[in-house]
């Protein structure tokens, strides 16, 4: 449910205070704890035309964090877990559109890898390391359909050191899932505030050490326009619904949700927070166990030119 509530403008250096009041099935009414509210820039309903167009031959940078966890409790009572916390930033170079849709070929810039056990930081080896200098060599080339849909997506490893390959054939195939995760379809057309439209996604949940194959049956809506950095961008809502994919035998269940910024010019997601957790059973380690996954993906791109004065 979406509310909109008309507040009061605050002056320079002024937070919103917020404390919600829950009023239970019997009547009974709590106060929950306060929290700040940053000043955020206003939402205005308006209808607006939301399309893809890149910059062809244009380059920009980006930065990924995409943290996955694993929770498991085997059948014999056991609890561990395990996670796999990365940042990636890369450059994303734009070809000329193709009547089939738009091609992109991104290079890596930066690189960095945690892993954690039972939520204790584990020690990297020299094969970690080693693989985070030389992803630098990797590169990875991705075809988008017009509607900003992920169509295809190949990692380049050939500069890679053969012994760094398989590791970093896994890593870039999670950062460009995640990139897929937070690209969002867009319809093409003029659309209305509160207008939704539908799409499914098809990822990995998990850390990379173990993750299991889901589909998210997710609903897009266009919330308003908000103006950051001098431009104007609309605000999208996700919503969507996990499960396992058919055929792969995975009992799964859970929630996705999250909010992207979308550029007005070019239908770019400059900037897109999404979430997903999900309950499981499956195998580990050759016992029938339950498992507690959730995924963080977060993305953010340069803000294009602001607009000139009037």
């Amino acid at each position: 449910m979406t509310l909109a509530v008309p507040l009061p403008t605050l002056a320079d250096k002024q937070l919103y205070y917020l404390q919600p009041i829950i009023t239970n099935g019997t009547g009974e009414t709590r106060w929950t704890n306060t929290t700040t509210v940053p000043q955020k820039p206003p939402l205005e309903r308006k209808a607006v035309t939301l399309k893809y167009k890149p910059p062809a031959g244009g380059k920009q940078t980006a930065a990924l964090v995409s943290n996955g966890n694993f929770k498991i409790l085997d059948g014999d009572g056991k609890e561990m877990a395990l996670g796999l916390n990365l940042k990636a930033a890369f450059t994303e170079k734009f070809a000329e559109e193709q009547p089939h849709g738009f091609p992109l070929r991104l290079t890596y810039d930066r690189f960095g890898l945690t892993i954690t056990e039972d939520n204790k930081p584990v020690k990297k080896d020299d094969e970690i390391r080693k693989m985070q200098t030389d992803i630098r060599f990797a590169a990875a080339d991705v075809e988008m359909d017009k509607d900003v849909t992920v169509a295809r997506s190949k990692a380049d490893l050939r500069q890679v050191p053969k012994g760094s390959q398989d590791m970093i054939s896994d890593l870039s195939d999670q950062i460009l899932e995640s990139v897929e995760v937070l690209s969002i379809p867009l319809p093409s057309k003029k659309v209305e505030p509160l207008e939704t439209w539908k799409a499914q996604r098809h990822f990995l949940i998990g850390t990379g050490l173990i993750s299991v194959p889901v589909q998210a049956d997710i609903v897009y809506t266009y919330k308003g326009v908000q103006v950051r950095d001098g431009k104007e961008g609309a605000l999208i809502g996700i919503e969507g619904r996990v499960r396992g994919r058919k055929g792969d035998g995975v009992d799964v269940g859970g929630t996705l949700s999250g909010v992207a910024y979308v550029s007005l010019e070019t239908g770019e997601v400059l900037s897109a927070d999404t979430s997903v957790k999900a309950d499981m059973d499956l195998t580990f380690q050759r016992k029938p166990s339950k498992a507690i996954a959730t995924l963080s993906v977060y993305i953010k791109r340069p803000a294009p030119p602001p607009m000139p004065k009037p």
